[in-house]
């Protein structure tokens, strides 16, 4: 949920839920992973004060994300990164990661996330995915570049 995180007034209940994650899953020691959402594509409308921009909501989210997961010692999946990069690169494909909404993934958008969590959990190279989604080659060597860096 991309609104609970970004906002200070609802920040506060996002750190507790990860402090009960966190305690969940102390005694058997799980490696802890904290999924990275994305902002909305063209800001929060029903907080467009505040994030009236992808790029606002993108940057309010990444400072709760980078919070919790040193707080919370967990590993924060790189998602926000990969997509924060597409936005940045190519604003046809970076549009194309959303659904009409603005806000929900497209199929392109959720291959983004499933790169990003398959690549990271099996800590393997974004190259070695044969998938490629509904991507066009030209937007899968974009992805896979950007995710080669990104996911450093």
């Amino acid at each position: 949920q991309s609104q609970t995180p970004a906002y200070g007034n609802l920040r506060k209940g996002y750190f507790a839920s990860l402090k009960k994650i966190q305690e969940l899953c102390k005694k058997d020691k799980t490696p802890l992973y904290l999924f990275t959402s994305w902002g909305r594509r063209d800001g929060d409308k029903q907080n467009i004060k505040v994030a009236p921009t992808y790029e606002k909501m993108q940057s309010m989210l990444d400072e709760a994300f980078a919070e919790g997961a040193k707080k919370y010692k967990m590993t924060p999946l790189p998602t926000n990164k990969l997509w924060r990069a597409i936005m940045e690169q190519d604003q046809n494909l970076g549009k194309a990661l959303y659904k009409n909404d603005g806000s929900h993934p497209s199929t392109k958008g959720a291959y983004l996330v499933a790169l990003s969590l398959y690549c990271t959990l099996e800590n393997l190279s974004p190259d070695k995915v044969s998938f490629s989604g509904d991507l066009s080659p030209s937007e899968q060597k974009l992805v896979k570049s950007l995710a080669q860096k990104v996911f450093k």
